[in-house]
């Protein structure tokens, strides 16, 4: 028998490189097995949504983040998994 570890995720904002933050951006927005629907530069008030890989869907109930006025992006990480069909 199979055993897959558990995922657990928590809803955390967190920081650009100081360097993004002195030019008034955010870094990139995290996301497993997703990419986001937006492009750099990341500036405060920039809204990214996210889209699943081919084979996976949403597994959280967060839909975008936000760069915030700090250098973090709202939310958390936006996370994504496989699609599982029973047999």
């Amino acid at each position: 028998m199979w055993s897959f570890p558990l995922l657990i995720m928590a809803v955390v904002a967190w920081p650009a490189s100081s360097q993004d933050v002195d030019q008034g951006t955010c870094g990139t927005p995290l996301a497993h097995f997703a990419w986001p629907n937006c492009h750099p530069p990341y500036y405060y008030g920039t809204v990214c949504t996210f889209r699943c890989w081919s084979g996976y869907v949403p597994s959280t109930f967060m839909t975008s983040s936000t760069c915030l006025s700090n250098g973090m992006w709202s939310g958390g990480v936006y996370i994504c998994q496989p699609i599982i069909t029973g047999k």
